[in-house]
């Protein structure tokens, strides 16, 4: 058997590790599996306070204090990630999603990398949007300087847009969950012992608070069911997050994109919007057993939840491949989603799901519809366990498709294509 070659490959990624948004998870479960096949692995993203080493499960980490996007203002060590990007000696660059600094500011350096370059744009979410408007008509000249584009599925901007400006090689290699994480593994019993033992448990989780997320909309379609004896946890870091100035840019830059969306106010002060939310549905919760949660976990505490939980619930407003889905099915948890990203494709391959009634609105965002949520809402659990038969063949499906080390090993053969050809 001929020996595997060690690369030097070049990750770069808006927040990693300890972050636990999803495109952080994603680059965090492909990276390790890629280290421990011995190839050296960097993985350039934001400095964070939180981060203790700069090499987590042999990956190398390379912090930068920047953030923003090209298409509002980028701020912070540019001039230090550029000389990085031109000085350093990789074999391959992957850029993992489009709209935000770590790829960005690469684009218009991309004929002077000699590395083999690889793109990940997860879905393009702001297409549509007249803000990026220059940002996507740059975009035809930029993407055409890649060897590879890596899609979470064709049914998505980013597929449509490479189909008519870019000739070079194109494939799908999907989001999964982590067989070490998901399998086996002991629950913590984290939701059980926040709420009434015998509760139904339905949680919500995000990387991050955002109006996108739909974490005001879960509130609302729990709250007005006839659901009686649950929880709804809302499990986000950033319920705990300290105010910092880096917290406060983001915080703000947030705010002002989703201003431009019209519900830039509603960003701003979600937090307090997400409390003045629960204690408007306080009194009626109470008549049926009910109560809103939130909660902040670490990773560990996470999967507990997923693996306790009776449901997930995710009405976000905008995603790509929405990572919670694949962990859902692989703690065997059904879901319940807006239609948004491939979310119709997983629920027809995984059948462990719900889609939640979708209606598109500006740009390329989608809302659910509340009333029809919670009527659907209610079916669930009035039939609960139709659903939870599917949830084992739902299982079944991931584990022989959808794990990161199935995932890592097309990464990996993608990228020794690559460097042959």
């Amino acid at each position: 058997m001929e020996p595997r070659k060690k690369l030097k490959i070049l990750h770069t990624v808006e927040t990693y590790f300890p972050s636990q948004n999803g495109m952080a998870e994603v680059v965090k479960q492909v990276s390790e599996r890629l280290a421990k096949r011995g190839h050296h692995v960097v993985v350039a993203t934001s400095s964070s306070k939180q981060r203790r080493k700069m090499i987590h499960n042999n990956v190398e980490i390379k912090p930068f204090w920047i953030f923003g996007k090209r298409s509002f203002c980028i701020f912070g060590t540019t001039s230090k990630y550029k000389n990085f990007l031109q000085n350093s000696k990789f074999d391959i660059i992957t850029n993992f999603a489009a709209e935000h600094w770590a790829s960005d500011l690469i684009f218009p350096y991309l004929d002077k990398l000699k590395a083999k370059k690889i793109f990940v744009p997860t879905g393009f979410p702001s297409i549509n949007n007249l803000l990026f408007y220059q940002y996507y008509k740059k975009m035809k000249t930029w993407i055409k300087k890649y060897n590879a584009i890596v899609f979470l599925s064709k049914n998505q901007n980013d597929y449509k847009f490479a189909k008519k400006h870019f000739f070079g090689k194109q494939l799908v290699i999907p989001n999964g969950a982590s067989t070490s994480e998901f399998c086996n593994k002991k629950k913590l019993e984290i939701l059980k012992n926040n709420q009434h033992p015998k509760n139904k448990k339905i949680i919500h989780v995000s990387g991050y608070l955002s109006i996108a997320k739909g974490q005001l909309e879960a509130i609302q379609i729990f709250s007005q069911s006839n659901i009686s004896n649950a929880t709804l946890f809302l499990i986000c870091p950033e319920f705990y997050e300290k105010n910092s100035f880096k917290n406060l840019c983001k915080k703000i830059a947030r705010g002002i994109f989703w201003f431009f969306r019209g519900h830039g106010l509603r960003n701003l002060l979600l937090r307090t919007t997400i409390f003045s939310e629960i204690n408007k549905y306080d009194k009626i919760n109470k008549l049926y057993n009910r109560e809103v949660k939130t909660l902040v976990l670490s990773r560990n505490e996470t999967v507990s939840a997923f693996l306790e939980a009776d449901l997930l619930l995710f009405p976000s407003w905008i995603e790509c491949a929405p990572l919670v889905v694949y962990e859902a099915v692989a703690s065997k948890t059904p879901f319940c989603i807006s239609n948004v990203g491939n979310a119709k494709e997983l629920v027809k391959k995984f059948q462990s799901g719900v889609l939640l009634p979708t209606k598109k609105c500006k740009s390329n965002l989608k809302n659910v519809n509340i009333s029809k949520s919670v009527l659907v809402l209610n079916k669930i659990f009035l039939n609960k366990k139709k659903l939870d038969k599917k949830v084992l063949n739902s299982y079944k499906v991931w584990k022989k498709n959808f794990t990161w080390d199935i995932i890592a090993n097309k990464y990996e053969y993608l990228y020794n294509h690559l460097l042959k050809s």
